[in-house]
């Protein structure tokens, strides 16, 4: 430039800043300086004499994707690629081999983050942007990479968006925004979007070196809200309003609110040429309100007028619209598809595009009030209902601009649709119901006098009809009775007399009183009440009047309580009030004698048919379960010895083993027959308990020897449970002097004896196993133990321990406490009845016949005591029992005693109690026993699910011995857990071949677990069918029908042998062959 020619403009306006307002031009001369110069250090892309580009040294990992050579086998999105194929170098921030290891790492995370996020990096604010973010640039995203932030959003320039590049360089801090609206073109068109965005800044070493860029779109969040909010509006404004003007302005002023959402609008109004007050599609009758649906009929296109109530957009001045449409000419001005609108009552989509937007809406209406825009979509929405006759509405709405029509957008227009088609309903139908009521009145004033002439005609049939009725109320065998609204009788029949033994004298408020029965006065004026109040009432109450019938059934003789039915209603007045109260009395006591008569031969019919059964299956349970035990071991003794004997010239040679295994076995033999002995003996003291056999023989004996010796029976058993038992002596019984007694020790020790036997069954499994007996004494019959035992109430039992002098009568007190589980308060009751254990899974886990404290109670009232229990759950149990006693002296002479016809029973219970063996065999839960082969016989896995331990055990051993490898389980979850550990539901796993399962265990039974495996199958969480052979003690028909039904392939009863055994087992593995791959099917 010469300095002849002339300023340039760039020139004068420097002039005039530095004459004007030098501060403020130095101030940003050197701002502009300082940017520049920060920035120079990214711009490496210019070529220079002594410049090299080296790539930075640090190692980002394998996926770093700003490394010159991608690592091997790594695989990146197009984005990614793109990316990396960018001119970098042609940017302020050059190539990618010179960036500093700042920038690489956050360009790494940016691109692996997966929401839209940007980085702009450098004092200019270089786009970078993630794959997500491509959504938010929607149309200019392919010419944002590596642009400056003005470029590629040049409208945000002056918004809280581009300000937070400031706000971030002034102070450090990170700003925000939330549900900010911003406009971007998808696929050519401007649409709205609202995003909540966060600007974070990158600090360097002396200033921010770039920042992150995070954004969510919430439009649909935003939109949903604003429609929302409009159908809100106009539901709201409906609500206010009786006619259908005000419901045509109410929704105009609705849609005027929603500048964005309906950028325009018209709405018409169709109304029926005639509508009087004696239009015939109106009823002639307010009886008949039904004939409304006459309004349902088609509609009459070309005899409908239509008139504009209004419209919304947004020049005033340029509405081109008809205020009148005749029928025939609605089609011209709202499209062709105006008809499909109005018949099938379902909104229409009209564009530009297709022809279908009306010509008439396209001059100055359909510009946007919201943006300015030209709408070219729109809806055409019929306001009408079936039953509302011609009368309907039909809404032009423009579309929102700037979105696209989607299932938002759709969704809110059938809302609008809806909430405009109910208002109107509501409306139409309240202008319906006006002019129903006009017209229900003056067909009232007709009907008024056309009954007034008939009133008279029908007060004189209501006296002939009331005469009439009196008279058969009379005669009735029903008593009857009418009170006023005073409280008195003013109308009772003969009958009512006789029922209620009352005299026709006596005064209402007397008559509940000297007849109803004591217990049910409460409840008799309850329903009283309940008629006063307006309501009817039907209920049974009990008379004082006894009942007494001249019948017998069956050798019982009718009488006991007289029981009447009474229905009664009130019989109120227009207003509510009690008028007074008729009601009938019915005489049910016979019905009522017969009920509890059926009931009670019912019930004890029931009741004995479940004892039956109940004893039945738990003494066969109790009673096979120990012979299949026997069965196997004498099984396994003879095979032994039959082994031993097969070289017959040979000396025999007996290993220890084989020595150790017979003992076993005859011990559990032992066992097995002891505990059926046991049952046996049980059963048969029962038996002569019924019969009256059963005898008490007293001798001279010494009471503390006799529970002594009891407490010697169980050393062996305590001692292998490691149970402390103690014998206590209260001072009771040493202060009364007692060393010889005259009673029956074999019926107290057969009392004692019981009572420690479940003693030990319920404290052996304990943390704290602890037994103490204690005797005690008194003159008097004792009501409570010293432990606070209540004692049972005794039966009508004869005392058989009787002496002529009443001076040595003493009665001797024995307790036994423990520190087992304890008993529940509810099965306390009815401990001691016949059959009765503490819960009915007490057999399942203890064992037991339930007869044990049955026969005891029984023992204890022949000899003149009781017995009684107290307890607490999980802190053990204490029983007590006295008998009376004699005191006498060692020399004195027994004479008469009392012959016994059965054996020595305290030989026989000192057998029972003896301890078998002194070795204790444990068995782990679900262990693999040792595998034995017989090489006639293919080797199977089989599970043995068992809870009793001998037939565990016994059974183990013996189906080892045939070759099988055997797993044992104590109960149905352990064999489960077996079976999950299988080839059945992991093909990595071992093999299992067949699984024998005992029905009665513990935690889980053998039904319950079988229908679980089946379930398992079904929903294939079991690949294939497991074979289930179920082995129980339980041998009716219909307890193997439930075994079969629960998902067993096959019952075996117990006893049984093992050659009856193994055939089942093959006939099942015949029926389940295992798949190639080891499953069974």
């Amino acid at each position: 430039m010469s300095p002849d020619d002339p300023p340039s403009a760039l020139d004068q306006v420097y002039e005039h800043l530095k004459e004007h307002d030098h501060e403020w031009l130095e101030t940003t001369l050197r701002n502009k300086y300082r940017e520049r110069a920060a920035a120079q250090k990214y711009l490496n892309h210019k070529p220079q004499t002594n410049a090299t580009y080296r790539y930075s040294p640090a190692v980002l990992g394998p996926h770093d994707i700003t490394a010159p050579e991608l690592s091997y086998g790594c695989v990146v999105s197009d984005h990614i690629l793109g990316f990396r194929q960018f001119d970098w170098a042609s940017t302020e921030i050059g190539p990618m081999t010179a960036w500093p290891l700042e920038l690489r790492r956050v360009v790494n995370l940016c691109m692996a983050y997966p929401h839209p996020t940007c980085l702009w990096w450098g004092p200019n604010h270089i786009c970078i942007h993630n794959e997500s973010y491509k959504e938010i640039l929607a149309d200019r995203h392919s010419q944002a990479m590596g642009k400056r932030v003005f470029e590629v959003w040049p409208e945000l320039h002056d918004e809280a968006f581009c300000r937070a590049f400031a706000v971030g360089d002034a102070t450090g801090k990170s700003s925000s925004g939330l549900d900010d609206c911003c406009f971007v073109s998808r696929k050519g068109d401007l649409h709205e979007i609202w995003v909540t965005w966060a600007m974070s800044p990158i600090a360097g070493d002396k200033s921010n070196i770039g920042f992150w860029n995070t954004v969510v779109e919430s439009t649909q969040q935003v939109l949903y809200k604003r429609r929302t909010s409009l159908l809100l509006t106009l539901e709201r404004q409906a609500t206010e309003i009786t006619t259908l003007s005000e419901f045509w302005g109410v929704t105009l002023t609705g849609l005027e609110a929603a500048e964005r959402d309906v950028p325009f609008a018209a709405l018409y109004s169709a109304q029926p040429t005639t509508m009087p007050d004696d239009d015939p599609i109106y009823p002639v009758s307010v009886s008949t309100p039904s004939s409304l649906s006459s309004f349902d009929r088609a509609w009459d296109f070309p005899n409908t007028t239509w008139n504009l109530e209004g419209t919304i957009h947004s020049d005033v001045t340029s509405v081109n619209l008809p205020e009148t449409i005749e029928g025939h000419q609605a089609s011209n001005v709202f499209g062709p598809l105006f008809e499909i609108a109005m018949v099938t009552g379902k909104p229409q989509l009209l564009r530009v595009a297709d022809g279908t937007f009306p010509s008439s809406l396209q001059k100055g209406v359909a510009n946007s009030r919201g943006y300015g825009d030209t709408c070219t979509t729109a809806v055409l929405m019929p306001i009408r209902h079936a039953n509302r006759g011609n009368r309907a509405g039909i809404l032009i709405l423009g579309l929102n601009t700037r979105r696209p029509y989607d299932d938002p957008h759709q969704d809110f227009v059938r809302s609008l649709s809806n909430q405009l088609v109910r208002s109107f309903s509501t409306v139409t139908l309240a202008e319906d119901e006006a002019r129903l009521a006009r017209r229900a009145a003056e067909l009232a004033a007709q009907d008024h006098i056309r009954l007034s002439e008939n009133l008279a005609l029908i007060k004189e049939e209501a006296k002939a009809n009331e005469k009439r009725f009196r008279q058969m109320a009379d005669h009735s065998p029903i008593a009857m009775f009418e009170v006023n609204d005073a409280k008195e009788l003013i109308y009772v029949n003969d009958i009512w007399y006789e029922v209620t033994g009352n005299s026709p004298h006596l005064p209402l408020s007397e008559v509940g009183i000297n007849t109803v029965h004591d217990d049910d006065q409460a409840m008799f004026g309850a329903q009283w009440a309940k008629l006063q109040q307006g309501e009817s009432v039907r209920f049974e109450v009990r008379f004082n009047r006894p009942f007494v019938a001249d019948d017998v059934v069956h050798g019982e003789k009718l009488e006991g309580e007289t029981w009447i039915l009474i229905a009664a209603y009130a019989d109120c007045r227009s207003d509510g009030s009690v008028r007074g109260i008729l009601g009938c009395l019915v005489d049910i006591s016979r019905q009522k004698w017969m009920e509890g008569y059926q009931q009670r031969r019912t019930h004890e019919a029931l009741e004995l048919k479940r004892q039956q059964e109940a004893f039945m299956d738990l003494q066969a349970h109790e009673t096979r379960n120990p012979l299949a035990a026997i069965m196997l071991c004498t099984e396994n003794l003879l095979n032994t010895f039959e082994q031993l004997l097969i070289p017959a010239d040979d000396p025999i040679t007996v290993t220890k083993q084989s020595v150790e295994s017979g003992l076993e076995d005859a011990e559990t033999i032992m066992t097995c027959a002891q505990h059926q002995k046991r049952i046996i003996d049980d059963v048969l003291t029962i038996s002569k308990l019924d019969a009256g056999l059963v005898t008490i023989a007293p001798c001279k004996v010494q009471p503390y020897e006799v529970v002594a010796m009891v407490l010697k029976i169980f050393n062996g058993e305590l001692s292998q449970a490691d149970i402390s038992l103690q014998l206590v002596v209260d001072p009771s019984y040493r202060k009364l002097d007692i060393d010889w007694a005259l009673l029956d020790p074999s019926r107290v020790q057969q009392i004692l004896i019981n009572l420690i036997t479940n003693a030990i069954k319920f404290t052996k499994n304990s943390d704290i196993r602890q037994i103490v007996v204690t005797l005690a004494a008194s003159v008097e019959p004792p009501k409570k133990s010293l432990h606070g035992v209540e004692y049972s109430t005794n039966d009508t039992i004869e005392n058989s321990t009787t002496c002529d002098d009443d001076q040595k009568l003493v009665y001797l007190s024995v307790s036994v406490k423990d520190t087992g589980r304890g008993i529940k308060e509810e099965e306390l009751i009815g401990l001691f009845r016949r059959f009765q254990q503490a819960s009915p899974k007490t057999h399942v886990n203890y064992g037991g016949s339930g007869l044990g404290l049955f026969i005891s109670k029984h023992l204890a009232e022949l000899q003149g005591g009781k017995i009684g229990a107290a307890s607490e759950y999980g802190a053990g149990s204490n029983f007590s029992f006295f008998v009376k006693a004699y005191k006498c002296l060692p020399d004195v002479a027994i004479s008469g005693t009392i012959s016994s016809d059965e054996p020595d029973l305290m030989s026989n219970l000192e057998d029972q109690m003896r301890p078998i063996g002194s070795r204790s065999t444990s068995f782990d839960q679900a262990t693999p026993v040792r595998e034995r082969h017989n090489s006639a016989t293919a080797s199977l896995h089989i599970l043995l699910a068992e809870d009793n331990l001998v037939n565990q055990r016994v059974m183990a051993k013996q189906l080892e011995r045939t070759g099988h490898e055997v797993t044992v389980a104590n109960h149905g979850k352990e064999a489960l857990d077996c079976i999950y550990k299988s080839q059945f539901c992991r093909a990595d796993c071992p093999r299992l071949d067949l699984v024998l399962m005992d029905v009665e265990m513990p935690q889980m039974d053998g039904l319950e677990c079988a229908r679980r495996i089946r379930e398992m199958q079904a929903s294939g969480e079991i690949t294939g069918h497991v074979p289930l052979i179920a082995v129980t003690a339980n041998a009716r028909k219909e307890q193997q029908n439930d075994a079969l039904e629960a998902g067993m392939d096959a019952v075996v009863t117990k006893p049984f042998r093992l050659e009856d055994l193994l055939p089942t087992m093959q006939r099942v593995r015949r029926l389940n062959k295992p798949q190639a791959n080891g499953r069974v099917d």
